[in-house]
């Protein structure tokens, strides 16, 4: 290894070492510094100073995890942490374990003669280093590890959290070792863009449901990224080349894992077809070209993986359990990654903002995306499972929340007419609890049936 050469690349990669002041001109700090709608994830407060171990954050590609990190960054230096204590490496170019522990040690034994105290390491995109955790462990088993404390950022739902599961001990003593930072939900959305119209009542809600109304347009098309979201409000548009940019790091992901960006797009063509349609394995093998419904499966648990794709197992009502080889449900992760892929599969990303327009004020389509968005943000509920259910046969219920408080049940109904008798037979099958309907317009509240306006559930849902 040429030791001047790898000291240079440290140093480049972080500027601060020579003057704590350069943070100031990082990239993603003045892009953050330009945002008009500033998110700032609970992270950036909670990072701890003193304790070592392993963290990891989570989250979709262009989420704002590398900014978030920069943020950090620059909140340890205004603490007067010595700037060669905090070191940042972007892993996108490390191909496995040993070269990214030749990487650590070089820092490491450059620190050692530089100054004192603890050490933070922050590795961008780890999730594509072959067997990282080797050089990880490698690092917290040693003295380094006793005042070092790692932050791993990835794009993967579970591949950081269980990798890192493969550090028994070694992680930390802190109550939560695993972040996750997912686009906007809409209450979030309204919080940045307009503040002043929150409320936490649905009573007091329902009075600037009209400006809501409005908001959930502006949300199914940028969806609960910052970025798109300050590009659409500063230039009344998402620009081509943001639309582009998302599908292309799909894409890259996709080549890494050895997927075929073509199946990839022929599977998600029927499944945006079929938006909410409950649907075997079969069906998507046959109609996406696909090999087998083995060559299936990997596609869709990729797609989980990435946070493009939820999937929904059928919940049995009556016995109270799950049954994996009935029909699945699908839906998209956040209302913008679902326009993004839509319009790469009808090769219309050169119009992007327009085709999304278009896409999303279609009547026909707007209830199956009134259903998705629900889903992501029921999926994303603490300490619960996420199903759609089955009563018998015939009937069914949107959404079953399983947790240790027992099961809660959601129906999606958004149409302009909608009368209250006509969910008398679901209560009834579900042993009269409770019914949470979201509607168009109607705000109803009976002893086992609460009806409530899309927006207003949305709005106020904790």
């Amino acid at each position: 290894m040429d030791t001047t050469i790898e000291l240079t690349d440290l140093q480049q990669k972080n500027p601060w070492w020579e003057n704590a002041a350069f943070i100031e001109e990082d990239d993603k700090i003045k892009e953050f510094g330009l945002q008009k709608y500033k998110y700032r994830h609970p992270l950036e407060d909670a990072f701890p100073l003193l304790t070592p171990g392993v963290l990891s954050l989570r989250g979709p590609r262009q989420i704002g995890k590398t900014t978030l990190v920069k943020l950090i960054i620059k909140n340890l230096l205004a603490k007067k942490v010595p700037a060669q204590n905090i070191f940042f490496y972007s892993c996108n170019l490390i191909a496995d374990f040993k070269e990214l522990g030749a990487l650590l040690k070089e820092y490491l034994e450059f620190s050692t003669h530089k100054t004192s105290g603890m050490l933070y390491i922050f590795l961008d995109e780890i999730s594509f280093v072959a067997d990282w955790p080797r050089a990880i462990k490698e690092v917290m088993e040693g003295a380094w590890g006793k005042r070092t404390l790692f932050l791993l950022t990835g794009s993967s739902t579970i591949d950081i959290k269980f990798s890192s599961e493969r550090l028994p001990g070694r992680r930390g003593k802190m109550n939560i070792l695993d972040f996750e930072f997912l686009p906007l939900s809409f209450k979030e959305f309204i919080k940045i863009a307009k503040p002043d119209l929150l409320e936490n009542e649905p009573e007091k809600a329902l009075f600037k449901k009209l400006h809501y109304r409005h908001l959930f347009r502006d949300y199914l098309l940028c969806g609960g990224f910052p970025a798109v979201i300050n590009s659409y409000y500063k230039n009344h548009l998402i620009e081509t080349f943001t639309y582009k940019l998302y599908t292309a790091w799909i894409s890259g992901d996709l080549h890494k894992m050895g997927k075929s960006d073509l199946l990839a797009d022929q599977m998600l063509a029927k499944l945006i077809l079929s938006l909410s349609t409950p649907l075997s394995f079969y069906e998507i093998t046959k109609e996406s070209g696909l090999a087998s419904h083995g060559t299936t499966a990997e596609y869709l648990e990729l797609f989980e993986e990435l946070y493009c794709l939820i999937r929904l197992n059928c919940y049995l009502v009556p016995q109270k359990r799950f049954d994996p080889k009935k029909n699945h449900k699908f839906y998209f992760f956040d209302p913008f990654i679902l326009n993004a892929l839509h319009a790469k599969i009808k090769e219309s990303l050169d119009e992007g903002f327009s085709f999304s327009k278009h896409f999303i004020d279609n009547p026909a389509v707007y209830p199956h995306l009134v259903e998705s968005v629900v889903a992501a943000h029921l999926k994303r509920m603490p300490s619960s499972r996420l199903f759609y259910g089955r009563l018998d046969k015939e009937k069914e219920v949107d959404f079953v929340r399983v947790s240790k408080r027992g099961e809660e049940y959601f129906e999606v109904k958004y149409q302009k007419s909608i009368k209250i008798s006509e969910f008398y037979p679901i209560t009834k099958a579900l042993g009269n609890k409770k019914l949470t309907i979201i509607t168009r317009d109607a705000f109803i509240k009976e002893k086992n049936i609460h009806m409530l306006p899309l927006e207003i559930f949305l709005a106020t849902l904790d």
